[in-house]
Parts: C-alpha cells; structure tokens; sequence
C-alpha cells in the first residue's frame, strides 16, 4: 500500500493576506497595499473566508474525497483541490 503524506496548508488569513500583498506588489509595478482602499478590504475578506474553509476542509477525511492528495515530497508546498460548499441552513 501506497504511504501517503499529510499536507499542511497556511490557513492564518493575514498570512494569506501577505501572500497576496506580496504577489500583487511584485506583479503590478508601483502598486502597495493602502488600508481603507476597496482591493486590501478584499483580499483580506478572501483570505478570511479562505482560511474558514481551509479549516473546514482539513477536518474532512481524505478517504471521503476518494483519493489522497500528495504522494511525493516535492509537493508539499502547494496541492489543488476544489470544494463546493451548499449552504442549506436558510
């Protein structure tokens, strides 16, 4: 049998936040992250939610997906998965 890794994913959102900050910085020339502008209110907003779902997904077993994610080392720093989440609470 196949021994799988456990993969650890960032889920503090101003970790997240900073991560984007720092993508946008370096992609957009002369642009900075200034509070109380519309574009750090949603990055910060996304990297919550983010976070939130990060936790939620983590706590879900891997047999549930059907397959384990990461098999290799290398991979460890980032992994694709897509989660559709259904609010029926209304």
């Amino acid at each position: 049998m196949t021994e799988y890794l456990d993969v650890e994913f960032e889920a503090d959102p101003d970790a997240l936040s900073q991560e984007a900050f720092d993508f946008l910085t370096t992609a957009i020339p002369n642009w900075s992250p200034a509070e109380g502008n519309l574009d750090v209110w949603l990055i910060r907003a996304i990297a919550r939610i983010a976070s939130e779902v990060q936790e939620m997904s983590s706590s879900v077993p891997t047999t549930v997906c059907g397959r384990q994610p990461v098999q290799h080392p290398a991979h460890r720093r980032r992994v694709g998965h897509r989660f559709h989440y259904v609010d029926n609470a209304r």
